[in-house]
């Protein structure tokens, strides 16, 4: 969520390093703008914080759209950043009915000031949000409907793994994104 300015630095000779060697200069980070982060429902903290954190650390200011199903968790964490010193102004909310989302989220996007967009959510849904943002020319981030595969090799500690099975396989009632959903059976890896 930051624009990385290091193909305006250049890369450049290495002093020192002899026979004309070049490494790639880190550059330097700047704020990106506005970040929309679009959070889901069924883990509103962790992926809500998610959707905020990364972007204001950045120094980017930050618009939270709400799930609408857990408007009141969201702002809650608005709230905490706000107590905690976030700088007012630099993280938002917006809220709404269900029936309107759609019709928000094409206006945040769309929002001249926005310059990239964070989403967390179903497949179907980030194909729209991805096409919007095509449309208007803003970088986009999504994470849709995951399927994450647990693969266990030979070698490892097999109750450990079971247990990291099964807490990935439950956590949040297996309803998350990140949710272990494909398991397969102890591969060699030979």
């Amino acid at each position: 969520m930051t624009q990385d300015l290091s193909s305006h630095q250049g890369a450049g000779n290495v002093p020192g390093a002899g026979n004309g060697a070049t490494a790639a200069r880190g550059g330097a980070r700047q704020p990106a703008g506005v970040v929309v982060g679009i959070a889901p429902w069924n883990a509103p903290v962790f992926l809500g914080i998610r959707a905020v954190v990364a972007p204001l650390a950045y120094g980017n200011t930050v618009v939270l759209k709400a799930s609408e199903q857990c408007p009141r968790t969201h702002a809650a964490i608005v709230d905490a950043l706000t107590g905690a010193g976030v700088p007012a102004g630099a993280i938002n909310l917006v809220t709404n009915e269900p029936e309107d989302a759609a019709e928000v989220a094409e206006e945040l996007i769309a929002h001249p000031a926005v310059r990239r967009i964070s989403f967390t959510g179903s497949t179907r849904v980030g194909r729209i949000i991805a096409q919007t943002a095509a449309r208007h020319l803003r970088r986009v981030l999504l994470e849709l409907g995951g399927k994450a595969p647990l693969v266990v090799l030979a070698d490892a500690d097999l109750e450990r793994a079971v247990a990291a099975a099964s807490f990935g396989s439950f956590m949040h009632q297996g309803q998350i994104c990140m949710s272990t959903e494909r398991h397969r059976g102890v591969i060699n890896g030979s």
